[in-house]
């Protein structure tokens, strides 16, 4: 846990969630991480929206690739199957390193899900 000691701007606004779009976008920063207990990797990407009315805004997004809870892996690897597709016209498309998702202008569905 960290103090804040009220260090932050009580009354700043929100910079607003996006809604639901279809953008241009591109992978602008990419790692290959473990997760938090050590038994897993996910693969995180920063994509920039490229044009539109958020043009320049990023979106963060992480897909789990190898994890202990089957359904997360399951929905991980079928996401970066479709990241695949967008970005190289198909899923079979074999990425060695993530720096191969880099710069390639592709659609996206943006969206945010209330939980």
């Amino acid at each position: 846990m960290a103090a804040l000691n009220d260090e932050y701007d009580k009354n700043a606004e929100a910079s607003g969630v996006m809604p639901e779009h279809e953008c241009t976008a591109q992978v602008t920063t990419s790692d290959y991480k473990t997760t938090a207990n050590g038994n897993g990797k996910y693969i995180a990407l920063t994509w920039t929206i490229l044009d539109g009315p958020f043009a320049n805004r990023t979106v963060f997004a992480n897909y789990n690739i190898k994890n202990q809870n089957q359904t997360a892996q399951q929905i991980g690897n079928a996401e970066f199957a479709a990241v695949r597709i967008a970005i190289f016209g198909s899923k079979d498309k074999v990425v060695n390193d993530t720096m191969e998702l880099h710069n390639v202008p592709c659609k996206l569905k943006i969206g945010c899900r209330k939980r």
